[in-house]
């Protein structure tokens, strides 16, 4: 009966499968007893190795063994393809090092991830591999859309949105219709608007502008989401129907004026001394 020394030296390119463990020994009885090929190829799939082992892996074995120079191609190829989709993913500058991206390399070659399931698996690893989520433009994305709705983000349900959008398992406008809800949940008042496609900034822009003007205060400031001083302009109770809608344009004016803070305005102080000018008018006391 050949060695299993011997059996490698007459079959160099099926060193990797003569060193197997299960393989090696039927090697060397179909060497001594002279199979042929159908049977030793029915031994081998009745091994546990080839029952438990994908195609792909086996083609990891073989191509590793049979082929070293097509499978280091290969491997690098699949490596340059991970990092191209981890830096778009926002993984870049460092984030992951060298040992890791050969890790995730060698895992999708030996498990024969490719195309869609490549990005989910890098987006996944990733995801758990590095603490935070990364400044990309997916995460600016997503709180640039949850500010526009009034939403305030966890970085939780970032994290989980960044790799489930990533992955891609769900898209911004799974987490736009998201917002939505959650949008008309806090102010059901919007709701109508928000149905239209209208997000809580452009509903509300009219209302802070002219409210900063009057006020004269940074927009940025007002909140109507969270301030309940300027909440109550879009969820403005109707003292006559009980409904809840938002102030007319005469209605908040005056609101804003019933304001402590505006009194203190140069807008209040010119108003007053403008009502102040025309009553002395109004008795002869100042000639215009």
């Amino acid at each position: 009966m050949a060695s299993r020394e011997e059996l490698k030296a007459q079959y160099p390119q099926l060193g990797w499968l003569i060193d197997n463990p299960e393989i090696a020994p039927l090697f060397e009885q179909a060497y001594a007893e002279g199979w042929t090929a159908e049977r030793f190829q029915a031994a081998v799939q009745a091994t546990n190795w080839w029952r438990t082992s994908s195609e792909a892996s086996r083609h990891y074995q073989s191509l590793q063994g049979t082929d070293p120079g097509e499978f280091q191609a290969t491997l690098a190829e699949t490596n340059q393809e991970i990092r191209s989709i981890a830096v778009n993913m926002g993984y870049g500058g460092g984030l992951v090092n060298d040992a890791h991206f050969d890790w995730m390399a060698n895992t999708a070659m030996s498990f024969g991830i490719k195309g869609a399931a490549l990005q989910r698996f890098v987006a996944d690893n990733l995801a758990q591999a590095i603490d935070g989520v990364p400044s990309s433009a997916v995460r600016t994305d997503l709180y640039q859309m949850a500010a526009s709705y009034g939403v305030d983000l966890d970085e939780t349900t970032v994290r989980s949105w960044f790799r489930e959008i990533n992955a891609g398992r769900s898209t911004m406008d799974n987490f736009r219709s998201q917002m939505i809800e959650q949008a008309k949940a806090l102010m059901p008042s919007l709701s109508e608007e928000l149905d239209k496609g209208m997000t809580l900034d452009q509903i509300t822009n009219p209302y802070r502008s002219q409210i900063a003007e009057m006020m004269e205060i940074d927009p940025g400031t007002i909140n109507f989401m969270r301030d309940p001083k300027w909440r109550n302009v879009v969820a403005y109770v109707d003292p006559k129907t009980g409904a809840t809608r938002k102030m007319s344009a005469v209605e908040m004016a005056k609101y804003v004026r019933e304001q402590p803070e505006w009194r203190k305005t140069k807008n209040a102080l010119d108003s007053a001394a403008e009502i102040g000018e025309r009553l002395l008018e109004s008795f002869g006391a100042v000639s215009r």
